[in-house]
């Protein structure tokens, strides 16, 4: 009985016998999605589905994050990292907390808090005896601190970096920067700890996008934004050689990975889904990894979602496995044949992030979203998503619609949604809260 009118961002509600407004004009406030005899439905910008009751256009509830859930500073999406010492992952839940959690059970194990910046990047160091972060405080400085993996508890006093460009940090214990001084320019390498210089190296060009350094802290790999992969010894300094991107087509090289032991590395494309594997000591060009139906060329990339014009954001050595992100698509490839294993298009805004667990045998993701899933990295099936909540909250749920939860308040925040109809989570609580 209630005719629904959508115009740009303006809703309006008439009753269909008389032709008079049923309600006031609302704002839209995000994508409208369809409509029954009972309810309207709005995607909103957070991504979470908004449910308003008709006649009146009162909001009934949200499924998926509130509001109020998501602010500007945790829109750019978590930082992730496995430990190589113990079954642990790491990753930003708020502007100002790091959760450690076991990979098996997805219990959490600790947490640390930083006042002083709100966070960037996580990542497990020195060999996963601490989880080392890197933010921005007030005035937009630089900080670089760590914590106790087990406890939670600082180690040593966060620093302030200067005016040099932060390119990340690495699993050796490093934080990398790239500085730019009069008629010169140099790469990095400082203790997370301390902030001590540990290295530094001169590349042969100032467009230096993207540098990590492998696990076992003795090479360097820089990626350019001309075409360029560049190695170095870390110990020594020593230039070991600069490998081409793309032979004959020029391009930025988007993201860098190196293996546990240091001897292969992987860089992927800005605008492609396109990504070479390469012997360090040989320089060789080992494999050239794409994904179904895909090329370097953007025009051909496939539907918007799997990585249209997008870049490969984040790289992840595993077992034998190679892991890319792009867009809201996730591929792992066979190293040795360099065959697509499994490919997954996620429901998510855009992947920031992979890491494989320890033994190989997960792959972790994030998101913008903040949504941390896990993945079985042999069949790509989807085993659990973990999704943050304000002040610390956290809501953790499977595929079968099975979950777990932080606390009764952060249980509220989930709805059941059958068709267009919503209910309370409290009339399938039973059935469905399984922490085990």
């Amino acid at each position: 009985n209630t005719l629904v009118s959508v115009n740009k961002d303006e809703i309006r509600f008439v009753d269909a016998n008389t032709g008079k407004e049923s309600a006031p004009a609302q704002k839209l406030g995000g994508e409208y999605l369809g409509d029954n005899d009972k309810y309207l439905v709005v995607k909103l910008p957070n991504g979470s589905w908004q449910f308003r009751r008709l006649p009146d256009g009162a909001v009934l509830a949200s499924y998926g994050f509130q509001d109020n859930n998501l602010t500007e500073e945790t829109l750019s999406g978590p930082s992730i990292s496995t430990s190589s010492k113990a079954d642990l992952t790491a990753f930003r839940t708020s502007p100002n907390r790091i959760e450690i959690r076991n990979n098996r059970t997805w219990a959490r194990m600790a947490e640390c808090s930083v006042s002083d910046a709100a966070i960037e990047q996580v990542l497990f160091a020195d060999g996963g005896d601490v989880v080392s972060w890197a933010g921005r405080n007030k005035n937009n400085d630089l900080l670089v601190g760590a914590c106790d993996p087990s406890s939670g508890a600082p180690v040593g006093v966060p620093y302030k970096l200067g005016d040099e460009d932060y390119k990340g940090m690495s699993a050796a214990g490093n934080i990398i920067t790239h500085e730019f001084a009069a008629n010169s320019h140099k790469v990095k390498l400082r203790s997370v700890v301390t902030g001590k210089l540990v290295a530094s190296f001169k590349p042969n060009t100032e467009m230096v996008s993207v540098v990590r350094v492998a696990p076992n802290g003795k090479t360097a790999a820089a990626g350019t934004d001309d075409n360029q992969v560049i190695l170095w010894n870390v110990e020594t300094g020593k230039l070991l050689r600069s490998l081409e991107m793309l032979p004959g087509k020029g391009g930025q090289v988007a993201s860098v990975a190196l293996s546990k032991d240091g001897t292969r590395v992987a860089a992927g494309t800005v605008g492609g889904i396109y990504v070479n594997l390469w012997d360090i000591e040989s320089g060789r060009l080992l494999k050239t990894l794409t994904s179904a139906n895909t090329m370097h060329n953007s025009a051909t990339l496939g539907q918007r979602g799997e990585g249209v014009g997008l870049d490969v954001s984040s790289i992840a050595f595993g077992n034998q496995r190679i892991a890319a992100s792009y867009g809201r698509t996730i591929t792992v490839w066979d190293e040795a044949t360099g065959r697509e294993v499994w490919k997954a298009v996620t429901e998510r805004d855009l992947i920031r992030e992979v890491a494989f667990s320890p033994d190989g045998g997960q792959l972790i993701s994030t998101s913008n979203e903040r949504i941390v899933d896990r993945w079985d990295a042999t069949t790509g099936a989807l085993l659990a998503s973990m999704i943050p909540l304000a002040n610390g909250e956290w809501i953790l749920l499977t595929p079968e619609g099975f979950f777990d939860a932080s606390s009764v308040k952060a249980e509220q925040s989930l709805n059941v949604v059958r068709g267009l109809e919503v209910y309370s989570i409290d009339q399938f609580h039973d059935a469905l809260f399984r922490p085990d």
